[in-house]
């Protein structure tokens, strides 16, 4: 039979991932993968916003070096101004660092976590209380709960 004419099997898809794409396995698959990739996610999202307010400190700190300047009326008040202000560079690039290590920090605790246990446990979502003897030992004689 030449090339042509065989017929259309998975091996001679063109495609053959969108095979997999079509069993409920798929989306199983899927879901997981997407639930594992949350705190990846969330940790660089939570890095990311510390950079906007390093930038903001950042350029406050170079719009301010105008005035401060101009309050400088000696070299020993230009000396300080500088450290200060390098000083104050020094800071704010260190809390910001620190603040990303401890966002990146949560998910190398996260991983280690889940590859202690083999399992995770299914959580219950929509939990209520069992009512107690003590709750029911309060009610008016007479009252009770159930149909009649």
């Amino acid at each position: 039979m030449t090339e042509r004419n065989r017929p259309f099997t998975q091996e001679t898809s063109p495609f053959p991932w969108m095979n997999a794409m079509q069993g409920p396995n798929f989306w199983t698959t899927f879901g997981n993968a997407a639930r594992t990739a949350e705190p990846i996610a969330r940790s660089a999202a939570r890095a990311q916003l510390e950079m906007p307010s390093l930038v903001g400190a950042r350029a406050k700190a170079w719009s301010d070096v105008p005035s401060t300047l101009a309050r400088c009326r000696t070299p020993m008040d230009l000396l300080q101004a500088q450290f200060a202000f390098w000083q104050e560079a020094g800071r704010n690039y260190t809390e910001a660092s620190q603040r990303v290590m401890s966002a990146w920090g949560s998910v190398l605790a996260g991983t280690t976590d889940a590859t202690k246990s083999d399992e995770v446990e299914p959580r219950d979502y929509i939990t209520f209380p069992e009512p107690s003897a003590e709750t029911e030992e309060r009610r008016h004689p007479g009252e009770s709960r159930r149909a009649a």
